[in-house]
């Protein structure tokens, strides 16, 4: 996938030879535009995370492990419910009374029509499978990986932003370990909380006031 997103930016490039081109990443994504940064950082002018964070290694270790182990006598082309349920269990251990109607997203939003409206889409996908919840933690846990983080340019701008109440980033904590991972390495980064919000910002109720500082972060650089 990261060598796809590069192939996307070669074509940015080429048509738009005089724009300086950024890179923003939300939650997987997020994770798939830091990694992007650790192999490709020299081809984007800035960076920006949104719902991302560094945890505690057993925390990431022993997804890695219990997946891998089920993978041994599971079928990994089809979801999972132990994972599965396990997982949002944990997202969702804090938002039990928002929760409506047999929703597992409920730490995604505070805005039920929002979550309604989600629920309700045809499209979206219901299930992932054991093999896509394996690579996922695999993955997220090589891009936290100093020896990773290592190699993103001293030279890329970096804006990490987070809901205060993201439990993906471990609610607050993470972003600030990853900032301090970064700024560690002599990459210039830097973050911002919102207060009260949760892991999909861009669809709160206050999400203007995130799409201003993601532009007044890009204006500074333009």
């Amino acid at each position: 996938m990261v060598k796809d997103l590069k192939v996307i930016n070669s074509f940015i490039r080429w048509k738009f030879k005089d724009k300086k081109v950024f890179l923003i990443g939300h939650s997987m994504g997020a994770y798939l535009s830091l990694k992007y940064s650790e192999v490709y950082g020299d081809t984007i002018d800035g960076l920006i995370l949104s719902g991302i964070g560094i945890d505690n290694k057993l925390n990431l270790t022993l997804p890695v492990i219990i997946t891998k182990s089920i993978c041994g006598f599971r079928d990994v082309n089809k979801p999972n419910k132990f994972v599965s349920n396990n997982l949002f269990r944990v997202l969702n251990k804090n938002f039990k009374e928002d929760r409506i109607i047999d929703n597992k997203y409920a730490f995604t939003t505070s805005d039920k029509s929002v979550l309604k409206r989600y629920s309700e889409d045809e499209l979206r996908i219901k299930e992932y499978t054991l093999k896509f919840y394996h690579d996922l933690f695999c993955g997220i846990r090589h891009t936290l990986r100093e020896d990773s983080i290592k190699k993103i340019p001293k030279t890329l701008e970096v804006m990490i932003i987070a809901g205060s109440l993201d439990p993906v980033c471990s609610f607050k904590r993470g972003v600030k370990k990853l900032n301090k991972s970064l700024v560690k390495n002599g990459v210039s980064s830097h973050y911002k909380i919102y207060e009260n919000m949760r892991h999909e910002i861009f669809v709160e109720s206050n999400k203007y006031t995130v799409f201003n500082d993601v532009l007044e972060f890009l204006r500074k650089l333009n």
